[in-house]
């Protein structure tokens, strides 16, 4: 089989592509959410362990809140603090995402990409490469994107509308999915030698 595409990636396939190799990276760490859980847990136990000890019998009572005192407020004004950073980060990423993009010159290139049974060629008239299938560890697929996975941190994005047909996408699928095996974490054991 013998296919060549062409296409520019347009910033929703790139983001696309990018947070689908994100989420892989991720999910792929040993220990990466582990530690987050951890921390997480950590956290939520020192919490509770003050909240009852506000709460015990024998502790003290708190002064009596006055009308003017502002402390009763803390907590909101917390929580508002929290929402807002909240807020600024995933807005100011939508922002960040997108002026990385305008401004990465090889992202806005016309891409030539050939598949055959011997591997993948990309050209984008600057740069070639060519990688065989054993240069892939994984095949991923979003909605708008087909992944060709080097590693666990890096791919190849292909838009799915570089395709002409939807004939053509499901014969390349096909081709990925039977050329890609997972990458081996270790050599092989080999059994003892007997003399």
């Amino acid at each position: 089989m013998n296919l060549t595409i062409q296409f520019q990636y347009t910033f929703e396939e790139y983001t696309e592509g990018v947070r689908a190799i994100s989420a892989h990276a991720i999910k792929s760490a040993k220990g990466g959410r582990s530690i987050l859980g951890w921390i997480l847990f950590v956290g939520l136990a020192v919490m509770l362990f003050f909240m009852l000890q506000n709460g015990r019998k024998d502790a003290p009572a708190p002064p009596p809140s006055t009308p003017g005192d502002k402390r009763r407020y803390y907590p909101l004004l917390i929580l508002g603090f929290l929402i807002f950073i909240g807020l600024l980060a995933f807005f100011g990423r939508k922002k960040q995402e997108r002026k990385a993009f305008e401004q990465r010159a090889e992202l806005h290139r016309l891409r030539t990409v050939h598949f055959s049974e011997d591997g993948v060629t990309h050209d984008d008239r600057v740069s070639q490469s060519r990688t065989s299938w054993q240069g892939f560890i994984k095949f991923g697929e979003t909605t708008n994107v087909f992944l060709l996975y080097h590693s666990d941190v890096a791919a190849i994005i292909i838009p799915k509308r570089a395709f002409l047909t939807p004939a053509a996408a499901d014969e390349f699928r096909i081709l990925a999915q039977s050329q890609i095996s997972p990458a081996r974490s270790a050599f092989p054991v080999l059994p003892p030698k007997t003399n």
